[in-house]
């Protein structure tokens, strides 16, 4: 396919097609660099630099969204964030409705996962901004789309509450939301969030609890085919830390 899109002269729909292609490549397993999109489908600088020399900003935004994503589902939450904020640099028009809010929320989960690991500590209230900025779109968004987006709303607000300290109540949003990605079919927004609810528990020191969530994580991602989340979720799940008493 990509073959006749090349005869056919098809460089802005190649530029939007080919990173998301080689994204799910690289999670599938099918990379030497899982967190560069270099492989089967393209090569990742080659790519920008087709982009830039175009003014295809809409490239790079996919591009660019393909990089979030893989350092996201990777728990590489440093590079997500730095990613997330080229992101924001782009020109507005360049970026879809349905892409724009799905990198607010990737951005918004991960500002969350970088106050919980403590590694921008003097960050944390400009973080916590970009969380409560993501889950009010999530909200406007599923008033308009709630089979795509109400599932995600409950989600920010359960790792908002979660990292705020009420982890029962947390709990309750955090089961609505997966509850609601299974009822749709979203294997993928599932996995994220058991993974996060896992997290959620074994902060608590609920390790059993957080256990079977990471497990239920770990099954859906595999399902999903998501070859590399699960290999980072068994080292996981075999560490010290998270052997269940």
């Amino acid at each position: 396919m990509r073959e006749m899109m090349v005869a056919y002269r098809q460089d802005t729909i190649l530029s939007v097609f080919v990173p998301n292609l080689q994204c799910l490549a690289n999670l599938n397993g099918q990379s030497n660099a899982p967190l560069v999109l270099t492989g089967e489908f393209m090569e990742e600088e080659e790519h920008l630099r087709s982009c830039v020399a175009d003014n295809n900003y809409t490239g790079i935004f996919i591009l660019e969204m393909a990089r979030l994503c893989l350092a996201f589902h990777s728990g590489e939450f440093e590079l997500a964030q730095k990613v997330f904020e080229r992101l924001q640099k782009l020109p507005d028009q360049e970026r879809t409705a349905l892409g724009y809010a799905i990198t607010i929320f990737m951005g918004s989960v991960t500002a969350l996962a970088l106050i919980r690991e403590r590694t921008q500590i003097r960050q944390t209230a400009r973080l916590l901004k970009v969380a409560r900025r993501g889950l009010k779109l999530m909200r406007q968004r599923a008033r308009e789309a709630p089979h795509n987006f109400l599932d995600r709303a409950y989600f920010l607000e359960a790792e908002i509450t979660a990292v705020k300290g009420d982890l029962d109540a947390a709990l309750i949003l955090y089961r609505l939301a997966a509850t609601l990605a299974q009822k749709e079919g979203f294997v993928n927004q599932e996995a994220v969030y058991y993974e996060r609810m896992a997290i959620a528990l074994h902060c608590g020191a609920r390790t059993k609890e957080a256990v079977r969530c990471l497990k239920r994580s770990r099954d859906l991602y595999d399902e999903w085919g998501a070859v590399i989340v699960v290999d980072r979720l068994d080292s996981t799940l075999q560490s010290a830390a998270w052997q269940a008493r």
